[in-house]
């Protein structure tokens, strides 16, 4: 099992940095990279979070995630909100400038995905998407301890 599942996270890899340079391309009208746009997403997506929380969502250091939220807030694209949690975390949510943003950026990409797409049967895309799930999941509770037993 070994051979075919190194195979398998050599091929994820692989297609992670195909993915991070084309979109650091197709992001470029935009001024904006592949990190924080990903960044963009997760708030979209999930809503307001505080920097440790987007950082966990992401699976990169709080430095890390801090470094595209201040990026995206000098450019007005991201903003803070009270959080009633933490008084000293505040929330991250998309402003109304990057919410727009996001939407011009999504619309660009489905032209894009469709067309990359276009050869991959649907169940295909839904057989490799549910495998990618249950790595990511394995992978995940193997970081955080969850996976080991005594």
């Amino acid at each position: 099992m070994a051979q075919p599942a190194y195979e398998l996270i050599w091929k994820v890899r692989r297609t992670f940095r195909a993915m991070a340079f084309f979109a650091d391309g197709l992001l470029q009208p935009y001024d904006i990279s592949a990190q924080e746009r990903a960044a963009m997403e997760f708030v979209h997506a999930w809503g307001p979070m505080s920097v440790p929380d987007l950082a966990r969502n992401f699976h990169v250091s709080r430095q890390n995630i801090q470094i595209r939220v201040n990026g995206l807030m000098k450019r007005g694209l991201m903003e803070k909100r009270p959080n009633p949690a933490h008084k000293k975390s505040a929330l991250i949510a998309l402003s109304a400038d990057g919410a727009a943003l996001f939407a011009k950026v999504r619309e660009a990409e489905r032209a894009v995905v469709d067309q990359i797409f276009a050869g991959i049967e649907t169940e295909e895309i839904k057989a490799a998407s549910a495998t990618l799930s249950k790595l990511l999941h394995a992978m995940t509770d193997a970081s955080t301890g969850q996976g080991e037993t005594e």
